[in-house]
């Protein structure tokens, strides 16, 4: 079976979100016996092509093409050329509007849409370059022939959003990578964490600074909490300047410790290492960090919106966002009480094993056939 991807954003060796699903997607599939197609415009990073290795990967690239020509006519000239069986956008856009062949859309969530264009200011939506996204996103998952998403939250988003039939759309789950599974030393941990500045106890979030990420919520609920030997980490290469205006009015800002971006080979000492890692995201059509969190061994405590209880299940604790004493009162208990730090350990590792790429690959060939299958009854 020969399968092209949309591979337009490997350009960029950092391994998060969309480029974290398409590389540890591509491995798993590479050792199904696919042969791959990796098609892009700027050339994929060096670092991932070592990642992904040369076994039954062609890479095709158009450095000097526009995307929307791109997109729209190389794309679909090239899956001729190559007599590709199936072409897939991991993107949440990136579909020819024509193919020679059939075309899947991994549509992550209906973020976009639902908590970024109705702020986008008139003159954002009237720039050219914004017309031309909305519209190549926009019309993506109608032009799909099979839809994959992340979740059922999100696959319900998507049905009601797009009024798409539920019959087109299946749910993969993502998952960890297999190094957040390792347990690291003492001084293994230490050592990565002294690069940070950090040597005390603390409570742990990774992610973006941008409003659905709920920070200033945490913030307060820290600030109640009165953990006086314990930071509150925040990872994040975001603008922080809200955040530190807000610790200081709360009179934590000597508590708050913004590291920035964290390597991804370090992201494990730091959840391995933290009383708990804390989401209080507003929506999340999956939320990565915390499949890492708690293959991680580390008690994990997510918001009660959008995909976040799905994914937890049972591997940890949920709060409501109305009030930020239920969650201070919850890092309060976990950071006075080793057993119950231990208990909630156990249940993330017990969890995490639901999630694995190998089943994530394997479901996603089983979608491949069946789009293959209602192609030849045509």
């Amino acid at each position: 079976m020969k399968i092209a991807f949309n591979a337009s954003l490997l350009y960029n060796a950092q391994l998060r979100g969309w480029n974290r699903y398409t590389v540890s997607l591509l491995k798993e599939l590479q050792n199904q016996g696919l042969s791959l197609f990796l098609y892009s415009r700027k050339a994929v990073h060096p670092e991932i092509k070592k990642l992904l290795g040369p076994n039954n990967i062609t890479y095709r690239e158009a450095p000097k093409s526009n995307y929307f020509m791109w997109e729209q006519r190389i794309l679909s000239k090239w899956c001729l050329e190559d007599r590709i069986d199936l072409f897939h956008s991991p993107y949440n856009y990136g579909l020819p509007f024509s193919s020679p062949c059939p075309k899947v859309l991994t549509l992550h969530d209906v973020i976009e849409e639902k908590y970024y264009r109705p702020f986008e200011s008139l003159v954002s939506k009237l720039k050219p370059s914004s017309i031309k996204y909305r519209f190549l996103q926009s019309s993506a998952p109608k032009n799909a022939d099979h839809i994959i998403t992340v979740s059922y939250h999100a696959k319900n988003d998507i049905k009601e959003f797009y009024k798409i039939p539920e019959e087109k759309i299946d749910v993969t789950y993502e998952a960890h990578p297999k190094e957040f599974e390792i347990k690291l030393s003492d001084q293994e941990r230490k050592q990565v964490l002294s690069k940070y500045k950090i040597n005390f106890p603390f409570v742990f979030y990774i992610g973006g600074f941008d409003q659905r990420k709920n920070i200033p919520f945490l913030l307060e609920a820290f600030a109640k909490a009165s953990l006086p030997d314990h930071r509150l980490v925040l990872g994040g290469s975001g603008d922080s300047t809200d955040l530190e205006r807000k610790a200081s009015g709360l009179g934590i800002n000597a508590f708050v410790h913004f590291t920035g971006y964290i390597d991804d080979q370090d992201l494990p000492a730091f959840y391995q290492s933290a009383d708990a890692f804390v989401y209080p995201s507003l929506y999340e059509g999956f939320g990565l960090q915390v499949c890492e969190s708690m293959a991680s061994g580390c008690p994990t405590l997510v918001s009660d919106r959008g995909s976040l209880p799905e994914v937890l299940g049972e591997g940890g604790l949920y709060f409501d966002l109305d009030d930020p004493r239920a969650l201070a009162d919850m890092m309060s208990k976990i950071s006075l009480k080793p057993d119950l730090k231990t208990e909630l350990s156990e249940q993330a590792l017990k969890r995490s094993k639901s999630f694995s790429w190998a089943k994530t690959a394997q479901q996603t060939i089983e979608i491949y056939k069946k789009v293959l299958s209602k192609k030849h009854t045509l």
